[in-house]
């Protein structure tokens, strides 16, 4: 089941906002709590996308409050900040669209209670049209596509544990969906 985003450029943040229980005009909100992130683990996320002009780049495209519509460069761009939602929030996100699917797992977060980390901490969105981020309402136990492989190289040694619950899911995905869909 989905729910209508409203676009102008913020339908990203929009979506992680109605996933974690706030309203979707507090989007505002959600790029403060992820610049937060960014900021607070900065050396982390340097390596994870690839040198200090990259990690740059990231906060320039969360550092947006204005009222209109965001320009391209202020857009959510998933393969690059899909690890610090995951790591903001504490929760596995799933990211799902024609050509991608990933599963971005928390970098520096002891992993939750099994039963907790299953039942309350996964936040799926879908990309549609190539263009825009909607979030998802998935029923209990649904696939999962593979892990982001981000996580596995810069994980802190305290947050491994995190990928354990979703294994038998992530391998049910693998035996179902198509092999031209991309994993990185």
């Amino acid at each position: 089941m989905q729910l209508s985003i409203q676009g102008r450029g913020n339908c990203g943040f929009r979506a992680i906002a109605a996933l974690a229980g706030y309203d979707e005009n507090d989007w505002k909100t959600i790029r403060q709590i992820m610049l937060l992130e960014l900021t607070s683990y900065a050396s982390l996320y340097e390596k994870v996308s690839g040198g200090k002009e990259r990690l740059d780049e990231l906060h320039h495209r969360l550092d947006y409050f204005g009222d209109g519509l965001a320009p391209n460069d202020k857009w959510l761009t998933m393969l690059d900040m899909g690890h610090i939602v995951a790591s903001a929030f504490k929760v596995a996100l799933v990211f799902l669209s024609e050509k991608q699917c990933l599963t971005f797992l928390p970098l520096h977060c002891t992993p939750l209670p099994p039963k907790r980390m299953l039942k309350n901490n996964v936040y799926t969105m879908g990309y549609v049209n190539n263009n825009h981020f909607i979030q998802l309402y998935m029923r209990p136990g649904f696939p999962m596509p593979p892990i982001a492989l981000n996580w596995q190289r810069y994980q802190e040694t305290y947050a491994i544990g995190w990928e354990t619950p979703f294994c038998s899911r992530i391998e049910q995905f693998g035996r179902i969906i198509d092999s031209d869909i991309g994993f990185y």
